[in-house]
């Protein structure tokens, strides 16, 4: 089956009252992504001024309507159809890694992603900072030149191709469905309608990126999530952090 190494790989995520984590996560992912599409409303001015400290970070902002398309309490299928289609017009065809604003990627990604199968999603288990003190740790222990994938968070867990990391080849007839109330199970939706598998079962459709053991990458390798899990589908309810990045 044909493979092929990305030449470039971008990340589009939705940040709306999500600034206290962007700003945390963005100084490590600016240096993994060649570009990075933020949507937002033009209300989260946070939001967007902390994306104008990156050359390679835009604020993409989107009408509040667009959020609440079709009755939705937050319709993530709208807006990410919004930064698909802009995509689109710009003749992209590159790998793209949808994901949250809360995640952080490991900063060896791109040696992972290598030999891919263009009409595959990728993804990578990940572990959670759930509070501010885990995260602490967790900079500490970077800090201290650590590596990315080991320290005192949680245990990682097994990648299941959902919303905080999904990532393939780019084509002009993707969309996401604009059905859902909320931001809950859409990602698994989406998976399925252009990748296969069923449910919350990646399967074979869903692949989690491969070891690299010339690269001195192994099976740990994953992806660190702020906060806890499951609790933002129908907007931000988690406690705000207050933390220097």
């Amino acid at each position: 089956m044909k493979t092929e190494t990305p030449n470039k790989i971008i990340a589009v995520l939705i940040s709306v009252d999500y600034s206290d984590l962007l700003r945390l996560a963005l100084p490590f992912n600016s240096k993994i992504f060649d570009d990075i599409y933020v949507a937002t409303t033009k209300e989260d001015r946070e939001c967007i001024d902390i994306c104008s400290n990156y050359n390679n970070v835009h604020a993409f902002i989107l009408d509040d309507s667009v959020f609440y398309k079709n009755g939705a309490i937050f319709n993530k299928g709208a807006a990410y159809n919004a930064l698909f289609e802009d995509l689109t017009a710009k003749q992209f065809n590159e790998w793209i890694c949808v994901c949250d604003s809360d995640i952080i990627f490991p900063p060896n990604l791109k040696d992972l992603a290598i030999n891919l199968i263009p009409n595959k999603m990728y993804s990578l288990p990940r572990s959670f900072c759930k509070n501010e003190e885990q995260y602490k740790n967790y900079l500490d222990h970077i800090k201290k030149g650590g590596s990315h994938s080991s320290g005192a968070w949680g245990s990682p867990k097994s990648a299941v191709g959902a919303g905080y990391m999904q990532l393939f080849k780019f084509n002009s007839s993707i969309r996401m469905p604009e059905n859902f109330k909320d931001a809950g199970k859409i990602d698994h939706k989406f998976r399925t309608l252009y990748f296969g598998g069923h449910g919350q079962n990646n399967g074979e459709n869903c692949p989690r990126l491969s070891p690299r053991p010339e690269y001195g990458l192994n099976d740990v390798e994953y992806c660190v999530h702020l906060g806890p899990r499951a609790t933002n589908w129908r907007g931000r309810k988690s406690e705000r952090w207050y933390l220097d990045d």
